[in-house]
């Protein structure tokens, strides 16, 4: 399996100043790890504002609840351009941007609908499960339920610290669409970042205590999932590998993979149990693979996970104002970690790129 389909987002250092009129613009990439090379580049609507959900475009596929034209907007600055959290099944491909899903035909790329309603917002990760999409609401620590062929809210609760859930109706006296943090940092208790679902449980990866929350969805309980790292992390994803290990990434260019002492067999110093005293407690352990020591450099970013059975892949590079213009898919060998290889994406794909702030990868799915 070669083909992958990588989500991307990017955004300006001043954006008032620039004239951007293109009413398409790329966000998702299909990329061949064999040849090294982008197969195809896929540009689309990004409505951002009340009134853009009221462009033809949108409006014929879109499902869900409408905003008001008049509601109040609370940015500081307009959301960023691009994809996050993808979504892959036998048909359909599902896409978030900023405040809505695109569900894109699998093999045409044409867009089936657009999805959207009051509580999508950043939602970074997501994933559909049997007609229901799960998604995040990081800024409230609210995980949210919609039904893919309406676009309404099944259901949202939020997590909070003690780990009890809470279901708050006052929540849906705002549209969410249109609110956003006003300056730089993760916010929530949790800022949860990926979310993945198994039966009934729903795992979910929080950035702020770079552990795991493991969310019972019939019977409300919640519990944590720890992790004993060996190197300082700041964790995205959480997908699990051919191996059944859970695999995260950190923003400097890790990537991290853990399961229990017991059944992370890469032999490393300190994680058998043979060198743990008995009695002494943990829940998981992992190992890194740390993508700067290979390469004897500085990583500015990684984010988005995936296995092809004999490679990890992921994005590195296009963080805040570097001078190089593009980011990398980055292919690692699961046998040979020493074994790296890239696929530049360059800045060049989007207008008024000398102005870009930042271009990074955001998710990865084989095709």
């Amino acid at each position: 399996m070669s083909k992958v389909l990588v989500s991307f987002v990017h955004g300006y250092r001043d954006e008032e100043k620039l004239d951007i009129k293109k009413e398409l613009i790329p966000g998702l990439l299909v990329a061949d790890t064999e040849t090294l090379e982008v197969d195809d580049i896929y540009s689309f609507n990004f409505p951002r504002l009340p009134e853009d959900f009221y462009n033809n475009k949108i409006k014929d596929i879109f499902v869900g609840e409408f905003p008001k034209k008049d509601e109040s907007i609370h940015f500081k600055k307009l959301p960023r351009f691009g994809m996050m959290g993808l979504s892959v099944d036998e048909h359909s491909i599902y896409a978030a941007t900023w405040n809505g899903i695109y569900c894109i035909d699998k093999k045409t790329f044409k867009e089936k609908s657009f999805i959207s309603n009051r509580l999508i917002n950043d939602p970074h990760g997501i994933v559909v499960k049997d007609g229901i999409l799960y998604s995040v609401l990081t800024s409230l620590d609210l995980v949210v339920l919609t039904d893919v062929a309406s676009g309404k809210v099944i259901d949202f609760f939020s997590i909070n610290r003690n780990l009890s859930i809470t279901r708050d109706n006052s929540i849906l006296d705002f549209d969410w669409r249109f609110i956003t943090k006003q300056q730089r940092g993760a916010v929530g208790f949790w800022h949860f970042n990926n979310i993945r679902i198994e039966d009934n449980i729903l795992f979910l990866t929080s950035r702020l205590t770079s552990s795991i929350l493991e969310v019972n969805l019939k019977t409300n309980e919640v519990n944590i999932r720890t992790v004993c790292w060996d190197t300082p992390v700041m964790i995205h994803d959480g997908e699990l590998d051919s191996d059944n290990n859970i695999v995260f990434t950190s923003v400097d260019g890790k990537i991290l993979i853990c399961n229990t002492a017991e059944k992370l067999t890469q032999g490393i110093n300190g994680i058998s149990n043979n060198h743990f005293h008995h009695l002494m407690k943990r829940d998981l352990v992992n190992v890194s693979i740390r993508i700067g020591n290979i390469r004897k450099k500085e990583v500015n970013w990684c984010r988005g996970i995936e296995d092809d059975g004999l490679n990890y892949i992921t994005t590195t590079e296009g963080r805040y104002d570097q001078k190089q213009p593009y980011f990398n898919i980055t292919i690692i060998s699961k046998k040979n970690n020493e074994n790296i290889s890239d696929i530049p994406v360059l800045y060049s794909l989007v207008d008024f790129p000398e102005d870009i702030r930042y271009m990074t990868g955001f998710s990865i799915k084989n095709m």
